[in-house]
């Protein structure tokens, strides 16, 4: 898949809503690289609900790769490379993580049981409101394709 035809869901948690200069500089970047949509989460305490939270959005969404952004220290290059050999989930170290929505689209048909019904008001949407699974809780034991770089 060439990236452009990719469109990216770039995800970044912001825990008390902090976010760094030098993130922002390489969220930008991204978007000069990449077709995508950043989706900021702010004041969630729990790590693994609010990339359930973004998986959910990412699901009802038209994009073809979700992202999640861990450092401001992204490679773009590295990144980009990635994304059109991407037809799986690939980790880099700490600092993102890249997965195909067609992994994700499996994982819910090979793992039904994950689906379960958002109990907070606020983090439901008109894009992510059927799309909850728990697949953040063990992430590595439902994915069934990894690469680590």
């Amino acid at each position: 898949m060439s990236v452009k035809s990719c469109s990216v869901f770039v995800v970044v948690i912001a825990f008390g809503c902090r976010l760094s200069a030098r993130l922002l500089q390489t969220l930008s970047n991204v978007q000069k690289a990449v077709k995508s949509e950043v989706f900021f989460i702010g004041n969630e305490s729990l790590f693994t609900r609010a990339k359930n939270f973004a998986v959910a959005e990412f699901l009802g969404s038209s994009h073809t790769h979700i992202l999640f952004v861990h450092s401001p220290d992204l490679d773009i290059k590295q990144l980009v490379e990635n994304i059109e050999l991407c037809y799986g989930y690939v980790k880099c170290k700490d600092d993102w993580m890249l997965i195909d929505k067609n992994i994700i689209r499996a994982m819910t048909i090979m793992h039904p049981a994950l689906q379960y019904t958002n109990d907070m008001s606020s983090l439901n949407t008109a894009r992510s409101k059927d799309n909850f699974y728990a697949f953040f809780d063990d992430f590595d034991k439902w994915c069934p394709i990894t690469k680590r770089t």
